[in-house]
């Protein structure tokens, strides 16, 4: 009976949501709307069974963290990429075998790209389904890209953990500097949503070996699962183990922090953005430039005056809060 009344609450649920929402359906809104939806479920399955402590041990209240898809974009065709990349398998850790590309920017003779960046996408999709944004990266700062498919992602082994993915992140940066015959001190973390907290993290961790990184980016990024889980559904975080807290490594982060954000982001909220940045900013050993980047744009958007913003703040002229596009 209680599986009964459990399936009947959710597809009210489901209409519900989709209803309400049914002009704005883009595809990370509804990424949003199922995350959201696997909580209501295991809230509705915790009051009818109480089962909390199974849900916990099954880590089913994480699978709204992390969502691999194996397929391949339909958008994706490597005979029309006007950027090649270059396949990349690295063992980390974890375990797993790891799937990467590298991507560099068309150069003249005896010319260097303008920096050096690691990605981590979002939680869903894979690679290819990031490849764009990777290339407007690569145009529009003529940088080197070095894109992490986490463990379980993509053509990636194994299954994503927050212990294994940010495994998989330092791993990666190791193997990104070996191929690109760079220091450590010129690479730049930078992450979207979920990827934030790899690009944190592995800022961190590049500190606390004495080989800081150049800049960290944190793009549309929440302060932590926590805040995200109990932002979805009331008492959330009881059903989440994962928890990515980003904020907390900022209190300890001294180097360069950039964070980007948009007012509209329908999937993380942009008072954790906030949140970061003022716990960033109250760092009173912090010796690198810390820069808030305000646009009025939805969680994916890059909104104008984007890639000069981040050219300035990778050359040390940006600091502060600066609202794009520029009034």
């Amino acid at each position: 009976m209680w599986i009964l009344s459990t399936v009947v609450l959710l597809s009210v649920l489901v209409w519900l949501v989709l209803f309400t929402n049914r002009k704005r359906l883009t595809a990370s809104r509804l990424a949003s709307i199922g995350s959201r939806l696997v909580q209501y479920a295991l809230m509705i399955l915790v009051l009818l069974t109480g089962t909390m402590s199974v849900i916990q041990a099954a880590g089913l209240g994480d699978r709204f963290v992390f969502v691999p898809t194996k397929s391949v974009s339909r958008y994706w065709n490597p005979d029309r990429a006007e950027f090649k990349p270059e396949d990349v398998y690295y063992q980390s850790p974890s375990g797993n075998k790891i799937h990467a590309w590298r991507i560099t920017p068309h150069l003249e003779p005896g010319q260097k790209p303008s920096c050096y960046i690691i990605y981590f996408h979002g939680n869903s999709g894979n690679l290819t389904h990031h490849y764009y944004y990777n290339i407007w990266l690569v145009k529009n700062l003529n940088a080197e890209v070095f894109a992490v498919d986490y463990s379980g992602y993509g053509e990636s082994t194994g299954h994503p953990t927050e212990k294994n993915c940010y495994a998989d992140a330092l791993a990666g940066m190791k193997e990104f500097v070996k191929r690109a015959g760079i220091e450590p001190g010129q690479v730049i973390p930078m992450g979207r949503s979920l990827g934030g907290a790899m690009a944190m993290q592995l800022a961190m961790d590049m500190q606390k070996a004495g080989t800081p990184c150049r800049a960290v980016v944190l793009e549309s990024t929440f302060s932590s699962i926590t805040d995200m889980a109990n932002n979805a559904i009331l008492g959330g975080a009881s059903f989440v183990t994962t928890k990515m807290d980003t904020n907390s490594k900022l209190q300890k982060y001294t180097g360069n922090v950039l964070i980007t954000h948009g007012k509209q982001d329908s999937v993380v909220p942009y008072v954790q953005a906030l949140k970061n940045y003022k716990t960033a900013s109250g760092v009173e050993t912090r010796q690198g430039k810390l820069a808030f980047i305000i646009h009025r744009l939805d969680h994916m958007d890059i909104p104008d005056g984007y890639a000069e913003a981040l050219r300035d703040f990778f050359d040390g002229k940006l600091e502060g809060k600066v609202n794009l596009p520029r009034e």
